[in-house]
């Protein structure tokens, strides 16, 4: 599959029109989605026992989802790059 094609594919799989609000049953699709995506390119979680770090905000509970590649430098902690939520 071509670049072009594996990032539609991608698109519409995370943009299907099932809803994506927190909490709601369409956010557990692309989450799942996701963490496939995440498995099968060889991620390993960031923290055990897996790649979702979680935090609550106002009541409701939100996940990120981290991922690392480990390094060459055995010396190094894993560092996170979080890209949308309070905790790092």
């Amino acid at each position: 599959m071509d670049l072009n094609r594996a990032l539609e594919s991608h698109v519409r799989e995370l943009s299907l029109p099932r809803g994506r609000r927190v909490g709601q049953p369409g956010h557990a699709p692309p989450q799942e989605y996701l963490l496939g995506q995440m498995r099968a390119v060889g991620l390993e979680p960031f923290l055990d026992p897996g790649f979702e770090i979680t935090y609550q905000l106002h009541g409701q509970r939100f996940a990120n989802l981290v991922g690392r590649i480990r390094g060459t430098e055995k010396a190094l902690p894993p560092k996170a790059s979080p890209s949308g939520g309070p905790p790092e």
